[in-house]
Order: structure tokens, then C-alpha cells, then sequence
């Protein structure tokens, strides 16, 4: 019987224990068994390996698009504020060529529009720090490093945020006067010997 299980060119009983399939490749190759098993292992071991780095550089691709997504986002959104640019200045010109002014460029208009959204900021945080500053508490040099050594952030965060020290609905008073301030001074007309006159 031992004979027989180690014989592998013994026809009958490979029939018997083989698949037919099987038992025609044992037949044809006697040493396919033997050598099928030794590389199969390496595969096995490659296979596993595959499988162990796939969730990893899938991940990381999936991270890799996310990126690219924003990025392509933010480009888009850079490039609608551009345009919005574009066409604001091309209206200015516009609005120049009407009142007869000869000017190729809409520079002081946009410096002006700068100063009042700069007036605006400093409005609101004088009445935020007005008790403070008539009771000698601060003063502008200390008010002025308040609102620039975190870029504003603080300042900010008191008016959303709710702050005893803060008048009430000074955040809504902030955004309408940043926004409708901003709009309204869109088209004004800086004539060559005009004097800042947003203070009247």
C-alpha cells in the first residue's frame, strides 16, 4: 500500500483520489505536484503583500483627490473674485468716460473704498473699547496691537461670539455698514481735486 501512495505514476489510484483534470496533469507531469507547491508559496506571500498595501495607497489616493479637489476650488473661486475685479474696474472707467473724468485707471477709487472699509473696522472698535479708552483703561497704541497681533481674529470673534463687554447687535451693525458702505461707494467718482469727504 505504501508502494502504491508513492508511486505517483500508479494510473488507477490517481484516478480514484484526483479530480480528472488534476489526475491529467499529474499523469502528464509527475513532479508538477512537488514543484506546483513551491510556487504557489512566493505567490501566496505576494498576494497577501498586495493586499496589505492596497487600503494604504488607496487611502492615499483618496486623500490625493480630496487635495486636488480644493485646490481646483480654490482656483475657481480665485479666478470668479478676479472677474468680479475685472468687471468693478471696467465699470468705474465706464462711469469715468460719463462724467468726463481722463483717467485709464480706477486706483483712487479702489484706495478710497480701501479707507472705508478701514473706517468702518475702526468705528466699531472704538464703540467696542470706548469704555476702556475714556477710563484710561487702554489707549489707541494698546487698542491698535488688540486688534493687529492675531490679524483681527479676537476683535472678531467678540462680535459673532457672545461678549458682555460688547454692545448688543454690534456685529450686525459691523456686516451692514462693511457691505452696504462698500457697495454704494462701488461707482463713486474721485474727481482729480476732490477732498475725502466720507466724515460729512
Amino acid at each position: 500500500m505504501r508502494a502504491v501512495l508513492f508511486d505517483p505514476t500508479d494510473r488507477s489510484f490517481l484516478n480514484e483520489i484526483l479530480p480528472p483534470e488534476l489526475g491529467t496533469r499529474a499523469r502528464q507531469d509527475p513532479a508538477a505536484n512537488g514543484a506546483m507547491g513551491f510556487r504557489q508559496r512566493p505567490r501566496r506571500s505576494e498576494m497577501r503583500e498586495r493586499l496589505r498595501r492596497t487600503p494604504v495607497r488607496q487611502e492615499m489616493g483618496d486623500i490625493n483627490e480630496d487635495i486636488a479637489r480644493m485646490r481646483a476650488s480654490a482656483a475657481r473661486h480665485r479666478e470668479y473674485v478676479g472677474q468680479l475685479l475685472d468687471l468693478l474696474s471696467r465699470k468705474q472707467l465706464d462711469k469715468m468716460r460719463d462724467r468726463g473724468v481722463q483717467r485709464t485707471d480706477a486706483t483712487p477709487e479702489i484706495a478710497r473704498l480701501g479707507m472705508l472699509m478701514a473706517r468702518t473696522v475702526f468705528d466699531h472698535l472704538v464703540i467696542a473699547r470706548r469704555e476702556e479708552l475714556d477710563a484710561g483703561l487702554c489707549d489707541i497704541e494698546s487698542l491698535w496691537a488688540y486688534l493687529m497681533n492675531d490679524d483681527g481674529y479676537h476683535f472678531a470673534s467678540s462680535l459673532i461670539k457672545w461678549d458682555m463687554y460688547m454692545p448688543p447687535n454690534l456685529w450686525a451693525s459691523f456686516i451692514y455698514q462693511i457691505i452696504q458702505g462698500a457697495v454704494a461707494s462701488f461707482l463713486d467718482v474721485v474727481e482729480e481735486d476732490s477732498t475725502d469727504d466720507s466724515s460729512d
